[in-house]
């Protein structure tokens, strides 16, 4: 686009290549670009106000994608923040709940992991996806960005990978190096992040459970990519952090399940 600067992102987005253009964002296409796109569409279609709209692919061959306003999201803060996730979390839920995926669709799974599940998840919500602004003096939540990783699965699943971060449910700094709240303050957290997500009691039963399979799988994904040489999950596997992370979270979480469980059944 003549006269339009264009910068890229280093950092950012589902380790693909991104260009801020304008008011728009430009993205690598792969395999999967097609099937995101119509995802993108249906959100749009269903007024979900968190995603960025789909405009189409440049004369360089790249996705087109309106630029969602808002900052990185830099650490966690208070029960407001925790309720806008949980609700966004339950408002992409039901606005997928229609979505027919094209016929010939194709999802972004590098380590070839059997994909299944009865709706269509996010697969990465948490805070480095996250954007937000500034309304009447306070942050609010934005936009949710990097739909790449979205795939078939179940619902439940997106609620307990935002949980695992955004409570936290794990001990590690914030990506500011801030210290997580204090650990008195999780359960209660948990407890507030269900309301907003809208679980049932059966869901609220489940969902220390489902945070613990999450953290499994998720390791076993990245683990089966790096083995069988993927590079876009190597460098997770191979420094080593991501597998100790996951250790010391699972860990954690058994440690608190008591306390955590019990919140989640009060009245």
């Amino acid at each position: 686009m003549l006269g339009v600067e264009e910068q890229e992102i280093i950092g950012l987005g589902s380790m693909g290549r991104l260009w801020i253009v304008g008011e728009t964002v430009r993205r690598e296409r792969g395999p999967h670009s097609d099937t995101i796109a119509a995802l993108l569409k249906h959100l749009e279609k269903r007024e979900y106000p968190y995603s960025p709209h789909y405009l189409g692919v440049d004369e360089h061959g790249r996705d087109i994608l309106s630029r969602v306003p808002g900052a990185p999201v830099p650490t966690l803060r208070g029960d407001k923040q925790l309720i806008d996730v949980g609700q966004a979390v339950a408002g992409f839920a039901d606005a997928v709940r229609d979505f027919r995926a094209p016929s010939n669709a194709t999802w972004r799974n590098p380590e070839g992991w059997p994909l299944h599940g009865d709706t269509v998840i996010h697969n990465d919500i948490a805070p480095w996806n996250m954007l937000e602004n500034e309304v009447a003096g306070a942050p609010r939540l934005s936009g949710l960005v990097d739909f790449d990783s979205a795939r078939p699965g179940r619902a439940i699943e997106d609620v307990a990978y935002a949980a695992w971060h955004m409570v936290p449910l794990h001990d590690e700094p914030m990506g500011d190096g801030a210290p997580p709240p204090p650990l008195t303050e999780r359960p209660r957290r948990l407890r507030l992040f269900a309301d907003a997500c809208e679980l049932t009691a059966r869901q609220r039963a489940r969902l220390v459970d489902e945070v613990a399979r999450v953290q499994v799988t998720q390791a076993a994904r990245v683990a089966a990519g790096a083995l069988g040489d993927e590079a876009e999950t190597s460098h997770h596997w191979n420094n080593g952090r991501f597998a100790a992370n996951t250790a010391r979270s699972l860990l954690w979480l058994d440690r608190h399940r008591n306390d955590l469980e019990q919140a989640l059944r009060a009245l």
